[in-house]
């Protein structure tokens, strides 16, 4: 009797664990394991090297960036175009490693794979901190 509660324990815990497995996306449909999804790079024909080559440049440009703005001998407007140049030139670089279809095809798997991007955490600031100059007349307080 002993043994028929054993394996009466064994078949619910195995169902059990079937069961969480299925609710947290186990298994596919069709019962067999779940099936690694293609990364968003390779679905966009990019290599690693291309990716890891353009985060390099990007990150070479935010340090660029920081020296323009910590550069005390520039004005607000050279500081402005330093920086503009500097951007211009990452783009540049970045076009040659990929493509603007690579990087759409890779936007849009991000996107679709519900992969945003996040905000900037500066949104509303120049690159070099300052809040941007109000264009037109100030806002009427009540």
């Amino acid at each position: 009797m002993r043994v028929k509660w054993i394996v009466y324990g064994v078949i619910v815990f195995g169902a059990t664990l079937s069961a969480l497995g299925q609710v947290r996306g186990g298994a596919n449909p069709a019962g067999g394991a779940r099936t690694r999804r293609e990364p968003c790079s390779e679905v966009a024909g990019i290599s690693q090297s291309a990716l890891q080559q353009r985060r390099s440049l990007e990150e070479s440009a935010r340090s660029q960036i920081a020296s323009v703005c910590a550069d005390s001998a520039l004005t607000a407007k050279q500081k402005a175009q330093e920086i503009k140049a500097i951007r211009e030139r990452t783009k540049q670089e970045v076009q040659a490693l990929i493509t603007p279809q690579q990087e759409e095809a890779l936007q849009s798997c991000r996107k679709s794979r519900g992969h945003e991007e996040e905000p900037h955490p500066h949104h509303g600031t120049g690159p070099c901190g300052e809040l941007p100059e109000a264009s037109g007349p100030p806002a009427k307080q009540p």
